[in-house]
């Protein structure tokens, strides 16, 4: 793979050419580590990564690429629920032979509340554990991009009118 960093000579190039042609280049490599790599390091794997429209990831198998995978996807806000316990007594004490607290008046309470989190929509831990005939997809449709989601590619050897779930619980796949 060759990627001109300030100059774009290599297979970024290409990529746009072929888009403003109208052909639909596909392209698989390894981990993105792997991308990295045989790009000899720096920024230029980032140039090329910008060339993909529709990412699509199977399984993964380091870390470092999960995260990227996960940053590639997005992240979305989620409202996250909290809760807290508490407890009080007033004059306090040990029990010498049970070793229990006691107190005199004491009181129980509990709170709740919800507070939104930044979140990554696929957590890096989702891209590792992807099965086989599994894939998360960020489509692009020519004009714009959809949010990133879970895909059951169904290989072409089952019949078409096959479900995906049906040929998972007879073994097919």
């Amino acid at each position: 793979m060759a990627v001109g960093e300030d100059d774009p000579q290599g297979d970024e190039k290409s990529f746009a050419l072929t888009r403003q042609s109208r052909i639909i280049p596909l392209d698989a490599t390894q981990p993105i580590t792997s991308l990295a790599s045989a790009t000899r390091g720096g920024e230029a794997w980032k140039t090329l990564l910008q060339c993909f429209r529709t990412p699509t990831f199977l399984a993964l198998s380091d870390a470092s690429s999960a995260k990227l995978a996960a940053e590639i996807c997005g992240q979305v806000e989620r409202l996250k629920e909290f809760w807290s316990m508490n407890e009080s007594g007033q004059r306090g004490g040990v029990r010498l032979l049970g070793g229990t607290l006691t107190a005199t008046r004491g009181g129980v309470g509990t709170s709740k509340s919800w507070s939104l989190r930044r979140e990554f929509l696929f957590q890096p831990t989702e891209f590792l554990g992807l099965d086989n005939f599994q894939a998360i997809v960020q489509p692009f449709d020519g004009s714009r991009s959809s949010r990133a989601r879970r895909v059951y590619p169904k290989p072409a050897f089952l019949p078409a009118d096959l479900p995906h779930w049906t040929a998972r619980e007879r073994g097919l796949i």
